[in-house]
């Protein structure tokens, strides 16, 4: 008798311990965040859960090319933590003057990105700075801007939304309601769902601003 008291007293505290402390590991997977957006003219873009992500996610994005084993030693780092809050699946999470003044309009960003207008790409991945445990979303204005899909587990034009090269500025507009995952992903691919800006080139070299023919 005098040794089942001590092994129900531990039962009960490993019950209370899981009530009040439940386990907060981030278990996001390739795909679970999507980019919509990209914006070279003034370094942002916008990503959509595509489920709940736990409070006090920390997102780590780079623009530098990944080798199929590790990024390279040149671009820029940031670090996202998603604030105390669920952000719930569906929810539109804006970065801005990512370049100057980074912000972002769920949680809080440290360091600074700057977007290039030319073969950029960018990778959405948990872990620490350059050392990927998984990658959850790319972007890129060019299909060769990635380096490489290797060992990401990310998928072109789903996972990893390409944008025809030279494309600048690009913002979704089509439908958020789908009825799975790859629904979203077959709307994400139509050009025609997006507003387009590309940078193009006078005969003089002088840089002009241009809107982008739709296309399907």
């Amino acid at each position: 008798m005098r040794d089942i008291i001590p092994i129900c007293c531990a039962f009960f505290l490993a019950i209370l311990i899981l009530f009040f402390y439940p386990n907060n590991e981030v278990k996001l997977q390739p795909g679970d965040i999507s980019f919509t957006s990209i914006n070279a003219y003034n370094d942002g873009f916008e990503v959509i859960s595509l489920v709940n992500i736990p409070s006090n996610t920390t997102i780590h994005f780079t623009d530098s090319e990944w080798n199929g084993n590790r990024f390279g030693a040149d671009e820029s780092d940031m670090v996202w933590n998603t604030g105390g809050q669920v952000i719930k699946a569906g929810s539109t999470v804006s970065f801005t003057n990512l370049g100057s003044n980074p912000r972002v309009s769920i949680g809080t960003l440290k360091n600074k990105l700057r977007i290039s207008k030319k073969k950029e790409a960018i990778f959405a991945y948990l872990g620490s700075t350059r050392m990927p445990t998984v990658f959850l979303a790319a972007v890129g204005n060019d299909e060769f801007a990635y380096g490489t899909l290797i060992n990401t587990s990310l998928q072109m034009d789903k996972s990893a939304l390409t944008f025809p090269k030279g494309t600048t500025y690009a913002s979704y507009q089509g439908p958020y309601i789908y009825e799975n995952r790859d629904e979203f992903y077959k709307e994400l691919r139509k050009l025609s769902n997006y507003e387009f800006h590309k940078l193009k080139r006078t005969k003089d070299r002088n840089g002009i601003y241009e809107l982008a023919p739709r296309s399907q």
